[in-house]
């Protein structure tokens, strides 16, 4: 008996359990059924986020949810496409920190009655990236949800599209977010109220990278027109063009500047690359004028000092190819009578900003004035040159039809050549000659008489001091014309009366000495 009513009891709650649960499911079904048709699918919708939904993107943050949670059963082929056009009208897959662009969504399917859509940009961590503008297509607007952490702005359908083209303005984060997402979703409807019978299409995603600010430099910012042509260094998008202002010789591919053949001026140089442009500012600065010269590109050793003439920039300093040539490092004055002779090099570097140097080639003439004497016969040592011999008692005067390497002195005194070549002419040292007239002397080479020729006055050095000395006047016949008589004397003076011509002067002094002369009164 108890066994019976046991078993009636317990079939009579399994049938309160099913009814309970039959009952449930009803009303769950009914509830989001009525909720995804109320607040989803009506042509009045006002997009998931509007309606309190959330994010049905399939974003990280949508924990994979969808419109194809609330709306399926048909086959449409429903797709959505994302664009990001810049100021240009090119569709993008980079972007510049703080730029703005144009957000584009466009929903495709199979014939249908409308459109929806949702989509949302989000930083690596899930933030917020940028900022989306009013909208410039129908029916869509852009939603705060607040539920999402710092309350995201979402991009979705208002109402429902007849074209399946959203679009509205956004602005990219500032630099440093690097790769951001945008996250979609695109629903086709087929009008009829219900959640049946539409469809959704999968979770779309299109990554943006974050486009570095490119920028370009050379090693210097001012360079000379003589310095080694300068090659950018490019920071950033290579592949870009080179351009600058007229007046800069530049690479439009490399940007390698020409500096010898640009024009001296301050110049920005622009690199135009696919996401922007970067500038360099260089000024270029003319080459130091170092222009100089010398009067002539010979000059004779005798003419003493030359100048140079400075044309260009002034405060150089000069050097030479030879430390053998005597230079003012300062003025550039050659000492031409203490540098030898030959050819040199002479270079002028200024001191100015961009320093330059120029080159002269000079020749010193350096005469060989030297001669040498034998007896009263003088000989210039140079050779093959032009002579005239001179009087250097006489002021240096010319001796008349003298013009040969070697002179022979006739008369006592002291004699110079003049040698002339290449257009150069020195004169020598005066030479002495004093011995004309003497026949015989053992008095020594310190014997000396002068003036001979003379006028009748007449010196005789005897070299030493003699206790006694007899001088005698000869004709050249022999006859004896005068004597002399004189004592301890070193010197002795003669005067000759008689009429003009040659006469011997014979002398003897104690010891032995004896010398014989040629004398000529005029």
């Amino acid at each position: 008996m108890n066994y019976i009513l046991n078993k009636k009891l317990i079939l009579k709650n399994a049938f309160f359990i099913l009814i309970f649960l039959a009952t449930a499911f009803v009303y769950s079904f009914k509830t989001n059924s009525q909720k995804c048709l109320i607040e989803d699918f009506q042509p009045r919708s006002n997009g998931p986020a509007a309606m309190g939904l959330g994010d049905r993107t399939g974003s990280p943050i949508s924990s994979g949810a969808t419109c194809a949670g609330c709306h399926g059963g048909a086959s449409l082929n429903t797709a959505l496409s994302i664009t990001v056009i810049d100021a240009n009208g090119n569709i993008v897959n980079s972007y510049s920190p703080g730029n703005s662009y144009t957000l584009g969504f466009e929903v495709t399917s199979a014939a249908t009655s409308g459109y929806g859509f949702q989509g949302v940009a989000l930083t690596n961590n899930n933030w917020q990236a940028g900022m989306m503008g009013i909208p410039t297509s129908l029916n869509t607007q852009v939603t705060n949800l607040i539920s999402t952490g710092g309350g995201l702005q979402y991009a979705e359908h208002l109402g429902v599209s007849g074209s399946g083209v959203f679009s509205l303005p956004w602005t990219a984060p500032n630099s440093g977010f690097g790769d951001i997402t945008f996250y979609g979703v695109g629903l086709a409807i087929n009008g009829d109220g219900n959640t049946t019978g539409d469809n959704a299409s999968s979770s779309v995603s299109l990554v943006l990278s974050e486009n570095v600010a490119t920028t370009i430099g050379y090693n210097q910012a001012i360079y000379c027109q003589n310095e080694t042509d300068p090659s950018p260094t490019i920071n950033g998008t290579s592949g870009g063009a080179f351009s600058s202002s007229a007046g800069l010789s530049i690479d439009a591919n490399s940007g390698t500047i020409d500096l010898s053949t640009s024009t001296p001026g301050p110049y920005v140089v622009t690199y135009t690359y696919s996401a922007g442009t970067a500038i360099f500012t260089i000024i270029i600065e003319p080459i130091d004028n170092a222009d100089f010269s010398y009067t002539n590109s010979s000059f004779c050793s005798n003419l003493g000092l030359t100048t140079p003439i400075i044309t260009g920039l002034l405060g150089g300093t000069f050097t030479s190819n030879s430390s053998s040539l005597i230079i003012d490092p300062i003025s550039g004055v050659i000492d031409l009578i203490n540098s030898p002779g030959g050819q040199y090099s002479i270079s002028y570097t200024t001191s100015g900003f961009c320093p330059d140097s120029s080159t002269e080639t000079i020749s010193i003439i350096q005469i060989d004035n030297s001669t040498s004497a034998n007896g009263n016969v003088l000989t210039a040592n140079l050779s093959g040159a032009v002579y005239q011999w001179l009087d250097c008692d006489n002021g240096f005067s010319l001796i008349n039809g003298e013009t040969n390497q070697s002179y022979t002195a006739i008369n006592n005194g002291n004699y110079a050549v003049k040698v002339t070549l290449n257009g150069c002419s020195s004169i020598s040292d005066c030479i002495a000659v004093n011995g004309i007239g003497i026949i015989e002397n053992s008095f020594g080479e310190n014997f000396k008489v002068f003036p001979n020729p003379t006028s009748g006055n007449l010196s005789i050095s005897l070299g030493n001091s003699y206790e006694n000395i007899s001088a005698k006047i000869y004709t050249l016949t022999g006859k004896e014309v005068g004597s002399y008589e004189f004592h301890k004397a070193d010197e002795v003076g003669i005067v000759i009366d008689q009429a003009k011509g040659f006469y011997f002067i014979e002398l003897v002094a104690s010891g032995n000495k004896k010398a014989v002369i040629k004398i000529l009164k005029n």
